[in-house]
């Protein structure tokens, strides 16, 4: 049994991945017309190679490797899912992803917080608003199915596709908002609240400046022939990790 401890992953845990990765490219297509999708595949993976007699890896999901990569994915994630997104349909339909995202996220998050309330009473009202923040936001990955079927009007799927890009980035700061509160207790410490504040404005600041400073300077420099088509794709990606790395 390999073990990624906390001093580090092991070389192993990420080779599985890598390797998990590639298995999956090879025989991507026929599982998607079988509406298998990568979630699907990869929690089942996860499953076989940590549990049971097949299970080679045993991961400690306290430890702070698996916590970091934990992060960096969730932000190369999240900026993908927003990069995808063409500005030119979001002008033409801004209407309806910001009644979805400015009315109907909060709406949600509220009533998956009271639901929480009502079958968990035994919670706080601050970990039942972590629960309603955490489900809120529809997964784009589960979503790509409906995305990607041309049988669906292509303004509905558009819609479906702005919004499940920007959903995640919203609700993430109240998530975090509310464990800070859950764990200060019933009332926010004005410390507390002021650093949760802070870190909400700096992220806010960090990403405006970051994303959208980088992306500038790429257009540019591509506008004036000194970066080439293939390596500003490769910036764009690390504009993602250069924005959670400045962040933190």
């Amino acid at each position: 049994m390999i073990i990624a401890t906390s001093e580090g992953v092991s070389l192993s845990v990420t080779a599985a991945f890598a390797t998990s990765i590639v298995l999956y490219g090879l025989v991507s297509a026929r599982l998607t017309r079988w509406n298998v999708t990568a979630p699907m595949v990869f929690l089942v993976l996860g499953l076989v190679l940590a549990n049971g007699p097949t299970g080679f890896l045993e991961v400690h999901l306290g430890s702070e490797g698996i916590a970091l990569i934990a992060e960096i994915v969730l932000a190369v994630v999240l900026f993908g899912d927003a990069a995808g997104i063409r500005l030119g349909d979001l002008r033409r339909d801004a209407g309806l992803p910001a009644r979805l995202l400015l009315i109907g996220l909060p709406i949600t998050m509220a009533l998956g917080t009271l639901a929480a309330h009502l079958l968990l009473p035994g919670l706080s009202w601050w970990v039942c608003a972590v629960i309603g923040a955490a489900v809120a936001p529809t997964d784009a990955a589960l979503g790509s199915a409906i995305v990607s079927d041309r049988r669906i009007p292509l303004r509905v799927r558009r819609l479906l596709n702005v919004e499940s890009g920007l959903n995640d980035g919203i609700a993430t700061p109240f998530v975090n908002l509310f464990i800070v509160a859950a764990v200060a207790g019933t009332a926010l410490q004005r410390e507390s609240n002021g650093r949760a504040l802070l870190g909400l404005a700096g992220g806010v600041v960090a990403g405006i400046v970051i994303g959208g400073g980088g992306a500038w300077l790429m257009h540019r420099a591509y506008l004036a022939g000194l970066a080439t088509r293939s390596q500003r794709s490769v910036g764009v990606a690390a504009l993602a990790l250069l924005a959670y790395a400045g962040t933190v």
